[in-house]
């Protein structure tokens, strides 16, 4: 269960020129300012070299003045300014407001300005060096009060060992907790801030990190009443206002810059809201408030508000729609953007439809950027993989790869992200092994590049604790599950769909571990998290009740189970089409709860609905496939119909000997279960060979499985049927004694002693094998080993009972 990603690969900037106000009557050709020294009270400098390829260039005037003249660009269109790296007299200078400079455009008023910010070379270097100690210092604060907290626990002589298994996850690789590169894009980001201009607010924030080393107190300053009250002043001037209104900006920049290695979504996504209502209100240029919009959408989706992230896209394509050609790149970004939304939301035929339109954008643009291509490409896989067509997923992940692959570093995380979403994909096929190559692959590259509490990280942890999973490793599986819960629990909000995810893959994994009262804690987590964030026939709501309702089967309570698979069913059934391989699984779990109520014809048409899509899906050895035989086996053996029982066992044994590894635990059960079949149908010799298997590989395994005790309880039947009573007897004990309260023991010496006319013994040992639980009043009453005591009277006091 994965978490989707936004994989539309598109960066906005922030803006920073000085915003428009009025349309002058001639078109605009000149671009002016005042090139100043950083923080030194507007000291111009002189004789810097501003260049730009349309225009005549110009060096600044000693007030810091300079004036550029463009032959062919008019008002609105994009500058692209260089500085030269000295003034004329052989000053080395740097430029400081780089971004505001890279996303200046020609005013429509030749009276507006862009100031251009330096400094001298290397003194912006160094401020940064600075400020990256102290960013880098909190983090090391962090990591010590973490330490500090594990030891305090494992002093306690009450120790509480899941709290401290959770610290040391989160410890774990926690030495860099902020990755250079990030915190020294930060670092850079807060020494690039021009203190002669910044509002107060600005101002005091630097100075409590600067004189203070207090990262939160700075936070605190930057708070968005604060920010909103300075906007509304600066707006009510209207243009005298302007300079007021970009340190507004910039003050919700900084604290982006700021929120950002925390990983704050909710709080990004609305400063980037709040910076979007700024442009609207001001009449801003248009794309520089469709960035922020998506800027936005993207962050809320990151917070698991997916309606906030639906609007906002939705508004960012209504905007680009009405002022870009038809045919521009922007248009299928938007397209993608929505197909992310509509997928989070469950809208998988929406989404797909949106993923196809910007794809045949993008294939028509002359050239077709690679790039493009390779995102559209990772989107419609993803869309395929939530339609179940994952042939088709594996097609465009593939198509995404050879990009990517050929186009990108081999550390660069877009990479890591085709690799996960290529995982996925395999997993989806059942290719398990293909899936931890990959896996691993994306985990490589992400530990070396993002942070240690990065949520990608915890997606990758995530990932290949399900993948170890479904290879049987699942020591392994809680392993890497409690790594992706201990960061996720740490960074998202309390109600993030993430953490459902990760409660819901939890508790799978204490499933097999048959910690089931754990499992049903954290699938009623994850229930309720769904619940509270989405819609109520959401397909991802319907997997948390099918994940319940296993539990609840697990744990006896076949009631609930049968009425949370019903539930997840009507949502699946509406939400999803006919064929969809989720479908397929609620119809095979339905047949398991139908199997626990003892209603076998009920189970038997459940599981004839599901062997029916995943036949017509998936390829002819496919392990689900080998699951839906299995079952269907299982069910012909309660109807009695042993040969059908040993026809379809036969075949999901096929399928489980090419595909499992040799010592798989599915294909310990498929020896055990084929060596009943064979003894069903008379086959003693085969039974016994295929129930010795079972047990040759059950003790094996580290540690033996906990059901070691049925397999020999099973065999010792078989030998009984085959009138190998000292075979039949030693195999009967070794039963009993791995587990004495197990009915099925019980059942063999039943037979064992009725076979040899020892009729007390007999009925003994089926009194004791209804008490433990046994309750297939007909078996008892066909078995034909049993003829010898249903004359007896407690034989038949006892059929009464169980009939009643």
């Amino acid at each position: 269960m994965q978490s989707r990603l936004r994989l539309s690969l598109v960066w906005a900037c922030l803006s920073m020129a000085a915003p428009v106000f009025c349309q002058t009557a001639a078109p605009n050709n000149t671009l002016k300012g005042r090139v100043l020294f950083q923080s030194s009270g507007n000291k111009p400098a002189v004789g810097a070299h501003i260049m730009e390829k349309d225009s005549n260039g110009d060096y600044s005037k000693d007030n810091g003045d300079y004036r550029l003249v463009f032959q062919t660009k008019r008002n609105g269109a994009v500058v692209e300014i260089e500085l030269g790296p000295d003034t004329r007299d052989g000053k080395k200078i740097e430029l400081v407001n780089a971004k505001e400079v890279q996303a200046a455009k020609l005013p429509a008023n030749g009276e507006d300005f862009l100031d251009i910010i330096v400094c001298p070379a290397g003194q912006r270097d160094l401020a940064a060096q600075k400020y990256y100690r102290i960013l880098r210092t909190t983090a090391d604060l962090e990591l010590e009060r973490k330490k500090k907290e594990v030891e305090n626990l494992l002093a306690q002589k009450e120790k509480d060992y899941q709290k401290i298994s959770d610290l040391f996850a989160q410890l774990d690789g926690m030495q860099a907790v902020l990755d250079s590169a990030k915190i020294q894009g930060q670092a850079f980001s807060i020494a690039s801030i021009n203190l002669d201009r910044a509002s107060q607010m600005v101002k005091d924030a630097v100075q409590k990190i600067e004189g203070e080393n207090d990262v939160a107190g700075a936070l605190l300053i930057l708070n968005v009443d604060a920010l909103d009250t300075a906007y509304q002043r600066a707006s009510a001037l209207k243009k005298k206002a302007a300079a007021a209104i970009r340190q507004v900006i910039e003050g919700y920049a900084f604290k982006i810059s700021l929120l950002e290695p925390q990983f704050k979504y909710g709080e990004i996504a609305e400063c980037y809201e709040k910076i979007a209502g700024i442009y609207e209100n001001e009449d801003y240029d248009k794309l520089g408030l469709v960035a922020n919009l998506v800027d936005a959408a993207t962050y809320w989706g990151r917070n698991g508000d997916y309606q906030k992230q639906l609007a906002l896209n939705l508004k960012a394509l209504d905007i680009r729609e009405k002022i870009l050609p038809a045919n521009h790149p922007d248009i299928a970004t938007s397209y993608n953007d929505l197909a992310v939304a509509y997928n989070n939301l469950g809208g998988f035929q929406k989404a797909l439809e949106l993923n196809q339109k910007a794809l045949a954008l993008i294939e028509k643009a002359s050239p077709a950027s690679q790039s493009d291509l390779a995102t559209s490409y990772i989107n419609l896989a993803t869309t395929y993989n939530n339609l179940g067509d994952y042939e088709k997923a594996l097609e465009f992940n593939l198509k995404a790869l050879a990009i990517h692959e050929e186009s990108l570093p081999a550390d660069h995380l877009y990479l890591a992200t085709t690799y996960n979403n290529l995982a996925h994909t395999y997993g989806n096929l059942s290719k398990h092994e293909d899936q931890l190559v990959f896996n691993l692959k994306a985990l490589a590259i992400r530990e070396k590049v993002l942070p240690a509490e990065h949520p990608d990280l915890a997606l990758s942890y995530n990932n290949l604790a399900y993948t170890y999973g479904k290879l049987g490793n699942y020591q392994k599986s809680l392993e890497f599950n409690l790594k992706a819960l201990a960061i996720r629990e740490k960074i998202l909000p309390a109600n993030h769909p993430n953490l459902a995810q990760s409660y819901t893959n939890l508790a799978l994994t204490y499933n097999k571990l048959r910690d089931y009262k754990k499992a049903l804690e954290l699938n009623l987590k994850a229930v309720a998290i769904r619940q509270q964030v989405l819609p109520s026939d959401h397909p991802e709501l319907a997997l948390s009740y099918n994940n319940l309702a296993l539990t609840y089967g697990k744990l006896g309570e076949h009631q609930n189970a049968l009425e949370l698979h019903s539930l997840a069913m009507s949502i699946w059934e509406k939400t999803l089409p006919a064929d969809h391989p989720d479908l397929a699984t609620c119809y095979y779990n339905l047949s398991l709860t139908y199997n626990n109520l003892g209603a076998p014809q009920k189970q038997l048409e459940y599981n004839v609905k599901a062997l029916a899509i995943w036949e017509k899906i998936l390829p002819a050895e496919h392990p689900l496939l080998a699951t839906s035989y299995y079952s269907m086996a299982y069910t012909y053996g309660n109807l009695g119909e042993y040969q059908k029982a040993l026809e379809f066992g036969l075949k999901s044994l096929a399928i489980d000997e090419k595909v499992l590894p040799a010592d798989h635990p599915d294909l310990v059960v498929s020896y055990y279960n084929i060596g009943r079949a064979y003894r069903d149908v008379g086959e003693y010799p085969k039974g016994i060979e295929y129930g010795l298997k079972a047990i040759q590989l059950a003790e094996a395994a580290t540690p033996p499985p906990s059901y070691l005790n049925r397999f020999y309880a099973s065999i010792g039947l078989t030998y009984t049927k085959a009138r190998q009573y000292a075979a039949a007897k030693t195999a009967l004990e070794k039963s009993e004694s791995l587990n004495a309260k197990e009915p099925g023991v019980y059942k063999g010496w039943t037979v064992y002693y009725a076979l040899q006319k020892q009729r007390k013994q007999s009925l003994e040992n089926l009194q004791k094998c209804v008490a433990f639980g046994f309750k297939d009043v007909k078996w008892i009453e066909s078995e034909p080993a049993l003829k010898n005591i249903r004359k007896e009277k407690g034989y038949k006091e006892l059929l009464v009972k169980l009939k009643q």
